[in-house]
């Protein structure tokens, strides 16, 4: 079981009412949708709030939670924000991840650091039409968000995330950790740095410490097109557990083979083919992606099925 979906849809951030469209637009697209589900939270907003919030400001919130089967002894839970970035025309959204809720939008357990999940800089324009993409799979435990894909640059996207449990050698889901991709580390969106991995450990009960959180993707050799012709060529991300370690669902590609929006199917770790899709650089960065690697060339894979 999966769902994926696709809209594709103009982004404005100059009014109250361009805020409410593309707020209420994105929760949809999370629980209606793609099917996560959304958590009886008090406090949560359907639309972002009453008006735009102030520069690098949430006016509302949602949670929700995983539905897959290991939901009941290794859960995921998130608070996804919603506000104004660093200029008072510029949207944001903010993602924290726990293991539980107190019932009042507050995450509990060992949660990640609450990360920016935009770039929280200018849109190109508010009149064009940008696609957004949203993935939830249950066999394999993946979440992805990827916003308003061009409206920045033509390979980059507003903003985006991935959400996701641990996959093993044979490229199966397993349940020692949760894998947290955005476009910070902090609560300040950027558009130079890499996006950074926080992973939260089910086996020791805490937030694995990386040395450096950015170093998650490497493209052997420096090669910026295929060496084999009709060759589709994809390069799994690193994660650690915290043993070091491949990850299934997501990888790394050459943009001109699998340019945005296009897919492949391979099987990237294991013998399980899995559908693909080229998202470009999803979490807002216009000059990497995770390390020294330029969107003009490369492209990130998302698990797309």
């Amino acid at each position: 079981m999966s769902n994926t979906f696709s809209v594709t849809s103009v982004v404005d951030h100059t009014t109250d009412a361009a805020y409410h469209t593309w707020v209420a637009e994105a929760i949809s697209a999370i629980f209606t949708s793609i099917g996560l589900t959304q958590t009886a939270d008090t406090g949560q907003t359907t639309n972002g709030g009453t008006t735009r919030p102030a520069i690098n400001t949430a006016g509302g919130y949602v949670t929700g939670r995983f539905n897959d089967t290991a939901q009941s002894t290794s859960p995921v839970f998130f608070k996804l924000e919603f506000g104004t970035g660093a200029s008072v025309n510029n949207p944001q959204m903010w993602i924290t991840v726990g293991t539980g809720t107190n019932g009042s939008g507050t995450i509990t357990g060992t949660t990640t650091v609450r990360a920016a999940v935009c770039t929280g800089g200018a849109l190109v324009s508010t009149v064009t039409s940008y696609p957004s993409r949203f993935v939830w799979n249950p066999t394999y435990g993946f979440f992805g968000f990827v916003w308003k894909s061009g409206s920045p640059g033509t390979q980059t996207t507003q903003g985006g995330f991935f959400l996701c449990r641990s996959t093993n050698s044979s490229g199966a889901v397993t349940t020692d950790a949760v894998i947290l991709i955005t476009n910070s580390n902090t609560a300040t969106g950027s558009s130079s740095d890499p996006a950074y991995m926080q992973v939260y450990s089910y086996l020791t009960a805490g937030l694995v410490t990386l040395p450096t959180q950015n170093n998650w993707g490497f493209w052997p050799l420096g090669l910026t097109t295929t060496v084999v012709s009709g060759q589709i060529s994809l390069v799994p991300i690193f994660v650690v557990y915290p043993t070091l370690a491949f990850h299934a669902c997501m990888g790394i590609g050459l943009l001109g083979e699998t340019p945005i929006g296009n897919t492949t199917s391979l099987a990237m770790v294991g013998s399980t083919a899995l559908t693909f899709l080229s998202v470009g650089s999803p979490f807002g960065a216009t000059s990497t992606e995770g390390i020294n690697l330029s969107p003009a060339t490369h492209t990130i894979m998302m698990l797309w099925q």
